[in-house]
């Protein structure tokens, strides 16, 4: 090895000057606030997007799953003339013959139909608490109490306005649970939804009207 390239390689192993190394700490703080800043916009819009989303999505689905649900109840008896059973459950009593639950979950309306490919279907939909959140899911279950689906309708539910159910009778009566000839023919849930970007605000009501197809 040269001299010359003995030279070359300590001049090479200096490193960084004291005055480079602060001009770098100093470029590197100018670069990091304003990203700093534009990460915090980033997640707080990314927030408001997913609350957002949820506000307006929930509201869709349920509407669609409850008008579905309802056209479809209806048992009836196996032997001629195949009359109508009680199909509906609104008392959130444990001795409804038709149960589909979840430990912890509270009733809010139950129902049941035949299926002729499925056999007997159950469909409850209950409030539980998930996150400090009281939501609204939709138990179904096929041939046993037990869910084989579970889907989360609403995501913030008012624990202090409870969900209602009403309903109407081909008769003009309002009972959900009375026996053939009383089965309803309209069902309507009423939710009181918290508004998710912001906390203060009145909870938004959304009424969900289905109609019984079968007759």
């Amino acid at each position: 090895m040269t001299r010359p390239t003995v030279r070359r390689i300590a001049a090479d192993d200096a490193g960084f000057s004291l005055l480079e190394l602060l001009v770098t700490i100093f470029l590197i703080g100018i670069v990091a606030v304003p990203l700093g800043g534009a990460l915090m916009g980033y997640l707080q819009n990314a927030l408001s997007t997913t609350t957002t989303l949820n506000d307006s999505h929930d509201p869709q689905i349920v509407s669609a799953y409850w008008a579905q649900d309802v056209s479809s109840i209806g048992t009836r008896a196996t032997t001629p003339p195949y009359a109508l059973a009680q199909s509906v459950d609104d008392s959130g009593s444990a001795g409804w013959s038709y149960p589909c639950a979840v430990v912890g979950a509270t009733p809010l309306v139950r129902f049941a139909w035949d299926d002729h490919a499925k056999g007997l279907i159950r469909v409850s939909y209950v409030r539980l608490t998930a996150n400090g959140q009281s939501q609204l899911v939709r138990l179904q279950c096929i041939g046993s109490s037990a869910p084989t689906s579970r889907v989360l309708m609403a995501h913030d539910l008012n624990p202090s306005i409870p969900p209602t159910v009403t309903c109407l009778t081909a008769t003009g009566g309002s009972s959900c649970t009375g026996s053939e000839g009383q089965v309803p023919v309209q069902i309507t849930l009423t939710l009181h939804i918290k508004d998710g970007k912001d906390a203060d605000a009145d909870p938004y009501t959304v009424a969900l009207v289905g109609v019984r197809r079968q007759t």
